[in-house]
């Protein structure tokens, strides 16, 4: 779909001399005055210069020096590329851009002459040769001629001769273009210039504007009439959908389609419908085509427009009366301008901080926030020649394609279930393919189109023919960091990549449940993470280090895995290790042709079609691509140790002689590089690294050899994100930390000020995402590493939060964290590896364990290298946790369920909501509850038996009970494990009344429970989205058994004492089962032990608390006797100013004299008036400054001198809850602004 729209293209030529400081009042001139093309000389911008603007982008040419420079800004409505012009230039600066969706212009060139320097006729003539029509020629040439100016000097002769023999002409009108005071006199001239092909001589309208923006040159103004074609790459705004129409129109659309069994005939017909549907329901963005709706900036008010027109009228009495009094008073109103300008930003910036309170969601937040990133930037586009290189790395001329030794038997197939489509629906949308059609339009489908939908995944499934618009995939480049290379992301129909999803589904449960990944491979796998990886590896390496033994590792990189993956060996894989041939044949179609297309700006497309890879982006890549490096580590397992990630390899050796290891690696790497080539990959020499790690400092030198290249040996990797050094003092790893984080420090300095700024809350939230997040990666690994090395990262800790919470120098930091309640990161740094030991430990075979307890056995027996190295923090976890009793499992239990179990309709079976009840339970009154739960009893399950359960967690224990009505029969269970959480103990009762059902002859039972957690957590089980507890697993067997024997069993979720018989009953039994309850040993899921972990570390938090507070802080620990465990600002309603205030009085800390005594920034700590020493008493109590304003807040809160302290203590340890806080902290503001009034005045 092309869209064309007609309006006046807007073109300024401006001389800025110096962009940097004008540029605020550059954007809001380009969009007042709705500006499509800006051409700028004598920019004086650096490489390092980053110019972002709204809307627009930039191109520029620099001057390595930092002066002269040209710049051409294009708004986002105009197609454009950089044009390189065949010649050098010498004496002059050009920049070429070409329009790609202009009628009439088709080509601008940026022209900068300085005028030191000599041009030549050469030089002109190779300017004006390039292009003979369609094209604009401007800039400031530094050449004078009567023609445009007021004089004629030789450059201007030349420039004239020259423009005339090319057939060009100048377009300005004889006004001039610079002024400038020169020796107490004033110089009019023009040397900017305008020049045009004569084929658009007719077709501009030339002028000077009144507007210099402090510049000595004129702002020129070009407009013409032109007629501009958009991309064709329109969005559809999902966020104005009218799904409810959009739904009801492909119902009845859908009724009367036929289930055929022609693929591609039935998928058309289900594309034309939901196209249908969208173009009436769901409206395109519309983008800003014709820049109609340029809106000012935020900061810009009625005083700013108010002084912007006293400086065009300053110019415009100049340009008239060219006097000195005149030219200064212009001076005059430029300074102004520029002062107001700079003022309405900053209050802006800090009323669009103030406006980010406590009551603001986080999405609106992060909303609001979101421009910290960057200006959007401009859509990248490759230029054609670009492109096309671009895409042929991807595919290779010719790809030979051996078809495959199977028949592809399909006799048998496991057709998809709706289930199945339904717990693949997703609602977040991603970018859609080249059909724009995303995922929130199939999820909104109604059941008859999402059953017709599912009728074509099977028609797909059982025939093997593939949609032609699924081969039919957009890429898109996404830059390299320090490259000049692009990675290639695929778009693919979000219709296609459900149903990949859906193949994926069964591919990770076959492989999971049988157990055919290698252990080495852990990449996109459930349950692990990088972590893992890092974990094994570095904990191989200090057990090495305590033997005095060499760790080789070689870090292998594949050059571009994904792309260059044969199709062949992948089928051969899947059908070796008795993948679905129906699957296997799918792969094979959907992958031996795709057409990739990449869009140009001008909407041109380039295509080439692909028969080898793996497309980044598709949800079956990441596990085609581990099941075909099985075999590969099953080889190299035997010969090495092997860490895989993904495409991430590292292959690692141990033992004391580095010969035996070199020689290992050596062999391992010419298996490796022999298994690559036949997957059609191969290894980058250029990004393999070989590290020798050992606590040796003399390093042997060996030679690794890959295709006779060495390998270079480096001291230090970046191995999955973390530096890797040879000696693991991390010292490397620890320094890009803290370098990478300082840049989000200063995003938190930029929202946070004393008096204005974000709310501490939102800050907090901010440092938790933004940078502690960063901090904690790989820290349970670098945990152990020097403690002055680690304390670069508690000043970035300490640094944010002094940010956050404006508290001053010197407030002491064991404070500052009891106040946000963020521990030390010494304290995170061991619950992050208590809490990741748990989760290991549910793992029977894991790894990492094992040597672990190999590590601890060695360290028991003494050994001499810990003797001065800390312990690892794993190790300390193993210690402290390996004995904890919980359920553990060898793969993941959702793998343990029968593929039929996790695609049965559980949606259906386990319901969480009652239809009726719209709104919360604490909104609505008991009674109307009541009757509501009634009701749908008796309308949806008066003809089932009916049984409750619920479960009791005291102080004195932990039962549950069950009840059936029918027989008015209940069981009661003591659960003797005091860590089961309460959801697990409702489950526990669940688990007990639907295994009673085995015993009954019921056929028809709803079972109702109180606990929405528990059935949703069985849900999310059931589909297969959650490592579930063992009594959720046990009920839905259960449940799957009796469905299977003809019983139909339901579970509905009632509120609780809402006064329905049998849940009252029910709690009575789970009350009483505490005293004469069936005994239940219940074995504890690993999460059931993390509450234990929070307090053990809190317990430590206090501790440190209590010891830092023994030496200073010694105020707020009479404020706080210890920290708490959610901030007390949380929902205090008070701006950043009064919470300032609060922060800094309740750390007795504020900016009075004695601290800028301690500071060093004054003499004496006294005060000036009082001759005392200056503190938060003083002022309180004491000082005379504001003595009158004590008395009033004495007066109002009716409190004597003597009783103040004592109610200044409860105010602040209150939390500011207290009676009169509010006036309190008015006082304390009063009191501080007295104190800087008598000290101005006193200076």
């Amino acid at each position: 779909m092309v869209l064309t729209i007609g309006f006046k293209l807007n073109i300024i030529q401006w001389n800025c001399q110096s962009l940097i400081p004008k540029l605020s009042e550059l954007d809001s001139y380009l969009h007042n005055e709705k500006v499509h093309i800006c051409i700028l000389s004598e920019t004086w911008l650096q490489c390092e210069h980053q110019i972002n603007l709204t809307d627009y982008s930039v191109f520029r040419k620099d001057r390595a020096d930092g002066y002269a420079g040209l710049a051409i800004l294009v708004h986002q409505s105009i197609n454009c590329c950089l044009k390189t012009l065949p010649s050098n230039y010498n004496n002059i600066d050009v920049l070429c851009l070409e329009l790609l969706n202009s009628n009439k212009l088709q080509h601008i060139i940026g022209v900068y002459s300085p005028t030191n320097i000599t041009v030549s006729v050469g030089d002109y003539q190779e300017l004006f040769s390039h292009f003979s029509e369609k094209t604009l020629i401007v800039g400031d040439f530094n050449a004078h001629h009567t023609a445009w100016s007021y004089t004629t000097d030789t450059r201007g002769r030349l420039l004239s001769d020259t423009s005339i023999n090319h057939n060009y002409v100048f377009l300005n009108n004889g006004d001039f273009t610079r002024c400038a005071k020169l020796n107490d006199s004033i110089i009019c001239t023009s040397p900017d210039i305008s020049f045009c092909s004569a084929d658009l001589s007719l077709d501009f309208d030339w002028n000077v504007t009144n507007e210099s923006l402090g510049s000595d040159h004129l702002i020129i103004s070009i407009k013409t009439l032109d007629s501009t074609q958009t991309s064709p790459e329109l969005k559809r705004n999902i966020k104005k959908a009218n799904w409810v129409e959009y739904t009801q129109h492909i119902e009845s659309a859908c009724e009367g389609l036929d289930y055929g069994n022609n693929v591609q005939s039935n998928y058309d017909k289900l594309i034309e419908v939901i196209e249908e549907s969208a173009n009436k329901n769901i409206p395109y963005i519309k983008t800003g085509f014709n820049p109609n709706k340029f809106k000012p900036k935020p900061w810009w008010n009625p005083d700013l427009s108010k002084a912007v027109a006293e400086r065009r009228l300053s110019l415009k009495n100049f340009r008239k009366l060219r006097t000195v009094e005149n030219y200064l008073i212009h001076r005059e109103k430029v300074i102004i301008v520029r002062k107001l300008i700079k003022l309405a930003k900053r209050n802006s910036w800090q009323q669009l901080c103030d406006s980010i309170d406590y009551n603001m969601p986080s999405s609106e937040v992060w909303r609001k926030l979101r421009w910290l990133k960057g200006y959007r930037s401009p859509k990248h586009y490759l230029p054609e020649s670009t492109a096309v290189s671009f895409l042929t790395e991807l595919t290779p001329d010719s790809v030979s394609f051996q078809p495959v030794d199977s028949n592809f038997d399909g006799s048998n197939p496991l057709l998809f279930t709706f289930s199945e489509l339904i717990l693949t629906l997703k609602r977040v949308d991603t970018s859609a393919g080249l059909d724009t059609i995303t995922y929130s339009m199939i999820s909104h489908l109604p059941d008859n189109a999402k059953k017709y939908l599912l009728h074509i995944f099977n028609t797909i499934y059982k025939k093997g023919e593939i949609p032609e618009q699924w081969r039919r995939i957009k890429l898109i480049a996404i830059p390299k960091r320090n490259t000049d290379k692009y990675r290639p992301i695929s778009l693919i129909n979000c219709l296609c990549k459900t149903f990949n999803l859906m193949i994926t589904r069964r591919l990770e449960h076959h492989f999971e449940s049988n157990k055919l990944f290698n252990g080495s491979t852990l990449g996109f796998r459930r349950g692990l993470s990088c972590q893992d990886n890092l974990s094994r590896f570095i904990v191989d390496t200090e057990t090495a280090f305590i033997h005095k033994k060499y760790v080789l590792c070689a870090y292998g990189d594949i050059s571009n895995a994904y792309n260059n993956l044969a199709i062949e060996p992948l089928i051969t894989s899947l059908v070796e290790f008795d993948v679905d041939p129906l699957i296997c044949r799918y792969i094979r179609e959907f992958l031996k042709e795709r057409v990739l297309i990449y869009r140009l700006r001008d909407g041109t497309e380039i295509t080439r079609i692909s028969r080898q890879g793996l497309a980044q982006g598709d949800p079956m890549s990441p596990i085609l691509f581990n099941i075909v490096t099985i075999k590969l580590c099953n080889t190299l397992v035997k010969t090495v140790k092997v860490s895989q990630y993904a495409d991430d390899f590292a292959f690692y050796c141990i033992n004391q002689s580095i010969d035996f290891c070199a020689n290992v690696i050596q062999s391992s790497l010419n298996i490796f590089i022999t298994m690559l080539q036949e997957i059609g990959l191969e290894i980058s020499l250029s990004k393999t690294k070989v590290c020798i790690l050992t606590r040796k400092y003399k390093v042997p030198s060996i030679s690794i050899r890959i295709n006779n290249t060495e390998i270079k040996l480096t001291n230090c990797t970046k191995f999955l994100g973390m530096w890797v050094d040879s000696r693991l003092n991390w010292t490397r790893h620890v320094l890009e930390t803290a370098q990478k984080c300082t840049a989000y420090v200063n995003i938190l300095s930029s929202i946070s000020s004393s008096k204005w700024g974000v709310h501490p809350s939102h800050l907090r939230r901010l440092y938790l995402a933004l940078v502690r997040s960063r901090l904690d990666y790989g820290c349970i690994i670098y945990g152990n590493a020097n403690s002055r090395l680690l304390q670069r990262l508690d000043v970035i800790q300490n640094q944010c939060l002094r940010l956050c919470g404006s508290f001053i120098r010197d407030t002491p930091i064991f404070a500052m964290e009891s106040e946000l309640c963020i521990p030390p990161l010494s304290l995170r740094r061991i619950y992050l590896s208590d809490k990741y030991f748990l989760k290991l430990s549910s793992r029977t075979s894991d790894h990492l364990k094992k040597q672990l307890e190999a590590l601890d056995n060695i360290l028991n027996s003494g050994a001499r290298y810990w003797r001065k190295n800390q312990i690892p923090l794993l190790l300390e976890s193993f210690r402290n946790f390996s004995n904890l009793p919980m359920s553990k499992f060898e793969i993941l239990p959702q793998f343990l369920l029968s593929f039929d179990i996790k695609t049965f309709p559980w949606d259906n079976i386990i319901v969480h909501r009652v239809n009726t009840i719209n709104e919360s339970k604490a909104q609505l009154p008991i009674h109307d509850l009541k009757q509501h739960t009634e009701d749908m009893i008796d309308v949806q399950f008066s003809n089932y038996i009916q049984i409750y359960t619920d479960g009791s967690k005291t102080r004195d224990g932990s039962s549950c009970a069950f009840y059936d009505v029918a027989a008015d029969f209940g069981a009661k269970f003591l659960i003797e494990n005091s860590c089961i959480p309460i959801m697990g103990v409702e489950l526990t009762a669940i688990n007990e009344a639907v295994h009673y059902i085995e015993s009954t002859p019921y056929n028809k039972i709803v079972i109702f429970t109180d606990s929405k957690s528990s059935l949703q957590h069985l849900l999310r089980s059931a589909k297969g989205g959650c490592v579930g507890r063992n009594e959720a697993y046990l009920i839905i067997k259960c449940i799957h058994r009796l469905i299977r024997s003809g019983v139909e069993v339901r579970l509905q979720w009632i509120p609780s004492h809402v006064g329905v018989r049998g849940n009252e009953v029910a709690d009575s039994l789970a009350s009483k089962a505490l005293q004469n309850g069936i005994p239940l040993d219940i074995v504890p899921h690993y999460t059931d032990h993390l509450p234990k972990i929070k307090n053990d570390n809190f317990t430590k938090f206090k501790s440190y608390f209590n010891e830092c507070s023994q030496n200073k802080g010694f105020w707020y620990r009479t404020i706080v006797g210890e920290p708490p465990r959610e901030p007390w600002f949380a929902s205090r309603n008070l701006n950043r100013k009064y919470l300032t205030i609060c922060f800094r009085t309740r750390t007795y800390h504020i900016p009075l004299n004695k601290f800028n005594f301690i500071m060093k920034k004054r003499d004496d700590p006294n005060c000036t008036r009082c001759e005392r020493e200056e503190d938060l008493l003083h002022l309180v109590l004491e000082c005379k400054i504001n003595e009158q304003s004590r008395l009033d807040f004495l007066n109002e809160t009716r409190c004597s001198t003597g009783e103040f302290l004592f109610f200044l203590h409860q105010i602040l340890s209150s939390g500011f809850t207290a009676e009169y806080s509010g006036r309190f902290v008015s006082f304390i503001i009063d009191s501080l602004n007295l104190r800087s009034d008598y000290y101005k005045n006193s200076h």
